[in-house]
């Protein structure tokens, strides 16, 4: 049953990223929440994920309280790293503020108090890292994977300068024969500081075999002239599976 669900729900990953170019992007907020699940509790967690959660979530869109929410899997994670992920869209600063705690609505939704839903996974939650989306390719077709890179650019506005006029062009050309399905930019709201990075990239993809190309250099990064790009020291570039996802709302 968990292995249907994962299918199904991949299938519907480029809703997510699709509501990047459905308003205005600049406008919308990225909110990624890494959480710590031991390995003996994955399947437990993922059966409250997929058959609970995100119809919490679900209800929270319908209702305009968020525009979407994903569930994505670390690809190669050991058991000491934040093994899972949990992305909130929310449309504007304002839908952030005031409809933040939309996950504790169990009782209303599901009849299930929030104690009772979510007591029974031993799992270590991260702090929450805020971004602002700045720009995106929207998907072609339904991803399966996500690659996230996350680094500090020496200079920022040159970085998006260089992202729409260098990066963004490269990879619309390169998209029908890499196996890329979407991409976008965003900038850290927050934590800020010098141990956190400033500026977020994902790479949406059809498959596993076309992230490790891209990752080694070939596919969709081959040709781009890195020679005249800002440079930026990218900190982290994990691999994410989708999990599970909401629908848009009607």
């Amino acid at each position: 049953m968990i292995n249907y669900l994962i299918n199904l729900t991949m299938k519907k990953f480029l809703l997510l990223l699709v509501l990047l170019v459905s308003s205005s992007i600049s406008s919308q907020i990225f909110v990624f929440h890494p959480v710590q699940v031991p390995g003996d509790q994955i399947e437990t967690f993922e059966k409250i994920q997929t058959e609970y959660v995100q119809k919490i979530a679900q209800d929270a869109v319908d209702n305009g309280n968020l525009g979407a929410w994903a569930l994505l899997k670390a690809f190669n994670a050991t058991e000491d790293d934040y093994n899972y992920l949990w992305v909130h869209l929310y449309q504007d600063v304002d839908q952030v503020v005031d409809k933040f705690s939309w996950w504790s609505n169990s009782e209303d939704v599901l009849g299930i108090k929030p104690d009772i839903l979510y007591g029974d996974i031993d799992a270590k939650a991260d702090r929450r890292y805020f971004y602002k989306m700045e720009m995106a390719i929207p998907n072609s077709d339904q991803g399966e994977w996500v690659i996230l890179n996350f680094g500090n650019p020496d200079n920022v506005e040159q970085f998006l300068k260089d992202s729409e006029k260098i990066v963004m062009p490269h990879f619309k050309r390169m998209i029908p024969k890499s196996g890329m399905l979407g991409w976008g930019v965003a900038t850290k709201i927050t934590p800020q500081g010098e141990e956190f990075s400033s500026v977020m990239t994902y790479d949406s993809y059809d498959s596993l075999e076309n992230v490790m190309l891209h990752l080694a250099g070939k596919g969709v990064i081959e040709g781009l002239p890195f020679d005249k790009l800002a440079p930026v020291d990218w900190t982290m570039r994990p691999v994410m599976q989708v999990i599970s996802v909401t629908d848009p709302r009607q």
